[in-house]
């Protein structure tokens, strides 16, 4: 499959920038108590949340960080043209570690699609927070999307037919003496083959309150969770909100908002 229609693909599948940058919003003005205006997108792929950004206001600046250099061709050949010259103004876009301590400050650093879960040992995930840390800006903020749930301790697969094509999130493995865990994607289009794994992620499932122990570790002085609520059948509806107690359940997905 051609890189530009993997990632073509991949951003209808699973990512939603109004959503995201709406969330990142209002967690950032209800707990900072003021607009932010600078967001950085780690992890960014083709930046599609980072471009969303600088169009909501004129105010804003973005700052999108990848290792990866097809998804920041694809974004810069598909996505930055949709931009005036002044929102592009705005815009940075780095193939960069999101670990580097040379990454331009920000009010908002958002790492969606679980992507911070590649770093498996509790010093790889701290070398991160503290690096995102030091570059926030006062009153800066962090936040990011976790997964888990008994369903993850198992193989299984997911299958979303809602667009023109069908798309798979496939568990392969998982390892409970280290919580390392393999992912994938697969798309199927109308009149063609299934494409198999046409993105892989070696992950470890950290839980949430070890995660919340490092970022404190790191330097965060809160950490909030916001979990999914549940709509009439009992599956999540899309509305996250902070809460400190809640019911186990075999799937969930939360969010952690970690204030500097």
């Amino acid at each position: 499959m051609k890189a530009s229609h993997k990632y073509d693909l991949y951003e209808k599948a699973v990512q939603c920038p109004e959503v995201e940058c709406a969330f990142a919003l209002r967690v950032y003005k209800k707990h900072q108590k003021k607009s932010p205006k600078i967001f950085r997108e780690d992890f960014c792929s083709s930046f599609i949340n980072a471009i969303h950004w600088v169009q909501m206001n004129p105010d804003h600046k973005a700052y999108a960080l990848d290792n990866a250099l097809a998804p920041l061709k694809y974004g810069s050949r598909v996505h930055i043209p949709k931009l005036t010259e002044e929102e592009q103004g705005r815009l940075g876009i780095y193939q960069m570690d999101v670990r580097s301590t040379k990454a331009p400050k920000s009010d908002i650093i958002m790492a969606s699609n679980f992507s911070w879960l590649i770093f498996k040992t509790r010093e790889e995930l701290k070398a991160y927070f503290k690096a995102c840390h030091q570059r926030l800006n006062k009153n800066g903020m962090m936040i990011m999307d976790m997964l888990g749930g008994s369903d993850c301790h198992e193989p299984n697969v997911e299958v979303d037919r809602r667009h023109h094509f069908t798309y798979y999130w496939e568990q392969y493995e998982f390892n409970p003496i280290t919580h390392d865990a393999k992912f994938a994607i697969h798309f199927k289009e109308p009149g063609q083959k299934k494409r198999v794994d046409v993105f892989q992620y070696d992950w470890r499932l950290w839980s949430i309150p070890e995660a919340v122990e490092i970022l404190k570790e790191a330097g965060f002085s809160d950490v909030h969770v916001y979990w999914e609520d549940d709509d009439e059948d009992g599956d999540g509806n899309g509305n996250f909100r902070p809460q400190k107690r809640v019911e186990s359940c075999a799937s969930w997905v939360a969010y952690l908002a970690a204030c500097k």
